[in-house]
């Protein structure tokens, strides 16, 4: 049972979102979950060009378990702050190329994200696994899918996107994005053993372009 809420007041994004399950398993272990997340987030800065926009946000799991418990997991919980800080700039220019006119775009970003480390090694697992690194979760405050665990993060992703564009329309031609994500302090959060130690991640290029009108790549 999902509960999920969003309401702008005063210019501040107020965000509720929260779940009630029940694993239930003849043999596993079996607990029902109480997940809450509220969250609020203020841009400092909202304008055409540029923006800044800090966020913070509680996330809070409860758990109750249930049959087939060994004994060694009790009812527990786990609660911890999350602060992110998301800033870009878009800067544009006109130009013509293959006698077509087009704007050409210029955008950097910047996205920090700082989670104290919490031991989590005694909570259950329902449904929590290690997301793959990727310009999507370059972006995403959580490097975990699921609610059973909250990533430790003191981290920096800097990211440069260019685009071509039709003057008229807006429609996009080309995308070229490259981005980075800077670890101040190595996470210590993980479901498996890292296979590095290194605190900057792999650089990652995404490409994208409309080759014709039905097509793109």
């Amino acid at each position: 049972l999902k509960l999920n809420a969003n309401q702008n007041y005063g210019g501040a994004n107020i965000g509720f979102a929260g779940e009630v399950v029940n694993f239930s398993h003849p043999t596993a272990v079996n607990a029902t979950r109480l997940v809450v997340n509220p969250s609020i987030s203020y841009p400092l800065v909202s304008q055409p060009a540029f923006y800044v926009t800090p966020k913070i946000s509680v996330h809070s799991a409860y758990y109750a378990m249930g049959a087939n418990n060994t004994g060694s997991l009790q009812d527990v919980s786990n609660t911890l702050p999350i602060f992110s800080l998301d800033s870009g700039v878009a800067l544009e220019r006109e130009g013509n190329m293959f006698n077509s006119a087009y704007v050409q775009t210029l955008e950097p970003r910047a996205f920090y994200v700082y989670v104290p480390y919490k031991d989590q090694s005694q909570l259950p697992n329902f449904d929590s696994a290690q997301a793959d690194f990727s310009i999507t979760q370059m972006f995403m405050e959580n490097r975990f899918f699921g609610s059973d665990r909250v990533g430790d993060a003191n981290q920096l992703t800097l990211a440069l996107t260019s685009r071509l564009l039709e003057p008229e329309n807006g429609m996009e031609h080309l995308k070229v994005m490259i981005g980075q994500r800077i670890s101040f302090s190595t996470p210590r959060v993980n479901l498996v053993t890292p296979a590095t130690t290194t605190n900057k991640s792999d650089i990652l290029l995404a490409l994208a372009g409309r080759m014709t009108r039905h097509w793109s790549l």
